[in-house]
């Protein structure tokens, strides 16, 4: 039996990082395909879907593990659904 991957639930999004659209969004997934690619792609860091729903259930992730990613010009890919969620946690930026 093969034991499955546990993906932490914020990731700075780079060309090696271990990520999948099933945990952390095709938007995500995309930016790194976009980084793999060369293209100018801010700085990104993706929430893992376990993360947005701890997120909607009230409970706080530690944002020591976003915020050392993001210098000037932060950028946050999600789900349009999703995104009052996680703007009201990373916002005002």
């Amino acid at each position: 039996m093969q034991n499955d991957p546990i993906y932490a639930p914020v990731v700075l999004v780079t060309k090696i990082t271990p990520m999948t659209a099933a945990t952390y969004g095709g938007r995500a997934k995309c930016a790194q395909r976009l980084i793999r690619l060369e293209m100018p792609v801010p700085t990104t860091v993706a929430l893992s879907f376990a993360a947005v729903h701890q997120i909607a259930t009230g409970n706080v992730i530690d944002l020591d593990l976003v915020l050392p990613h993001l210098r000037r010009r932060p950028c946050c890919l999600c789900d349009p659904h999703l995104a009052a969620l996680i703007g009201a946690v990373l916002a005002p930026f």
